[in-house]
């Protein structure tokens, strides 16, 4: 199993989404293709993406960056635009 993000179900009907099939996630930084799984602890307007899976976004997300103080890992987060990949 590759990247995925996780997507409200009701987002995931509104792109026609079936599942195995990919999403193309766009930010004026770059795109990606990853899997997706509907969640419904998702947040309407949101996607979430796991730590684990932050190399294959970072061409959308840009770097981590750490906190100056605690020395803790300051995860990115972007406007994004999500679509049905052919």
């Amino acid at each position: 199993l590759g990247a995925q993000v996780w997507i409200h179900p009701e987002e995931a009907r509104q792109l026609a989404l079936r599942p195995a099939q990919q999403v193309t996630v766009a930010s004026e930084q770059g795109k990606v293709e990853v899997g997706w799984q509907a969640d419904p602890t998702v947040p309407r307007g949101r996607l979430i993406v796991s730590q684990r899976y932050l190399e294959k976004l970072r061409p959308v997300l840009g770097e981590v960056q750490w906190d100056r103080d605690s020395g803790a890992p300051l995860y990115p987060a972007a406007a994004v635009n999500v679509s049905r990949t052919a």
